[in-house]
């Protein structure tokens, strides 16, 4: 199926950097205490469509991307939530409670100094539905400029449009800066809202389609070519994630 926007829903991307003084397993565990405190919020609850907390795991993936030159990184946690409008984000970004614990949270594991946060444009493009084998990887890349964005969602373009990505793929999305006109409502909770940083997730069929992904000749020529051209290995990492659903 060919590429598209959501249309249906509004989603904010978080990026957080697992400080240096904490283990990524002690920062995840205070991720997920969090989110669990917030979904007990009625406001959430009522909004909240969807809330996924993404955390490395360890896997060939890792070294299948390094030998393309682009590091692997086991220290980066990602968040992803939609809700249906801006409107019920102003509802529950304005929230006294979520505020509360949202403050707290900060001050005792930097959740809003860790963060790179922004409500997202989303592009996604499905072939098949997922299955108990896929394997999700996630890439976090620098890209400063609008100019530096649309090339790299070019590049992405022709990198799922070849036959081997076809083959290896459920799915991919392609989550960039949306409209500015937002950023007061996550400023507000302390939160920094880049300009610079993209989100790709690709659903591979397995974990081996994913290493034969990144192994294929023609896609490693592609990266020398999106390298040349973008610096993305200097200014990204990527992991392969386990999802956990805060939302039923």
């Amino acid at each position: 199926m060919p590429a598209s926007n959501s249309k249906d829903h509004v989603t904010i991307v978080g990026v957080r950097e697992v400080p240096p003084h904490l283990s990524t397993e002690v920062f995840v565990d205070k991720m997920g205490a969090l989110m669990d405190a917030l979904m007990a919020l009625p406001v959430c609850k009522k909004n909240f469509r969807k809330w996924d907390l993404i955390v490395p795991v360890p896997s060939l993936f890792d070294s299948s991307i390094r030998a393309i030159g682009f590091p692997a990184s086991q220290r980066h946690v990602l968040t992803v939530s939609e809700c249906e409008t801006n409107n019920h984000w102003v509802e529950v970004l304005s929230d006294p409670e979520v505020t509360r614990l949202v403050m707290e949270a900060d001050t005792q594991f930097g959740f809003c100094s860790t963060a790179q946060t922004f409500f997202a444009d989303v592009v996604t493009g499905v072939d098949a539905l997922g299955s108990l084998n896929s394997a999700r990887s996630f890439w976090i890349i620098k890209a400063p400029s609008q100019s530096s964005r649309d090339k790299l969602g070019g590049f992405v373009d022709r990198l799922f449009a070849m036959p081997i990505s076809q083959k290896a793929l459920h799915k991919h999305s392609f989550m960039g800066p949306g409209p500015r006109s937002t950023d007061t409502l996550l400023k507000r909770l302390g939160l920094p809202v880049p300009d610079s940083v993209v989100v790709i997730m690709a659903d591979h069929k397995s974990l081996n389609d994913a290493i034969e992904l990144w192994a294929d000749p023609a896609v490693h020529q592609l990266t020398v070519e999106a390298t040349a051209e973008l610096d993305f290995h200097v200014n990204g990492v990527a992991f392969l994630g386990d999802v956990e659903s805060k939302v039923n």
